[in-house]
């Protein structure tokens, strides 16, 4: 085992769009797999499909079908995520075109499960700051109104 591979998520606060299938869809069940609460969003029945999928298997999970193609969405988003579990840590979505590249390289098709770890990690580090941040300071001010 690596650093990578023994990576948990556990108490984390997991927010996967494009989750209803591909790529989105490993990611969330990943997710869970490794302990995090996850906000499976998709539009329509694809996202209730992998809720259930991960319920079943025993994960902590909420579906979200609101459209990610609107700033308005990605608030309704983040807004599931905080009042399901009070907050948000992660953010991972489901790129697919750049999926089926990577597929195509022998290494990384034999070390899938570490490259989306590592995919992961690098989206959560560049867009789930920002977006988590203003949300929360935006519930903050509405708690001190």
């Amino acid at each position: 085992m690596s650093p990578v591979t023994d990576l948990r998520f556990d108490g984390k606060v997991a927010i996967v769009t494009g989750a209803g299938r591909g790529l989105g869809r490993h990611y969330a069940m990943l997710l869970a797999e490794r302990g995090a609460r996850v906000v499976v969003n998709d539009i329509g029945s694809p996202a209730e499909t992998v809720t259930r999928e991960i319920r079943d298997l025993g994960g902590d999970v909420v579906a979200d079908t609101t459209s990610v193609a609107t700033p308005e969405g990605g608030e309704a988003i983040v807004r599931t995520a905080l009042d399901a579990y009070g907050r948000a840590v992660l953010w991972a979505t489901g790129v697919t075109l750049l999926g089926g590249l990577l597929g195509q390289i022998p290494w990384v098709a034999a070390n899938i499960d570490t490259m989306l770890l590592l995919i992961l990690f690098a989206i959560a580090l560049v867009s789930i700051v920002p977006l988590v941040g203003e949300a929360v300071r935006k519930r903050r001010k509405k708690k001190l109104a």
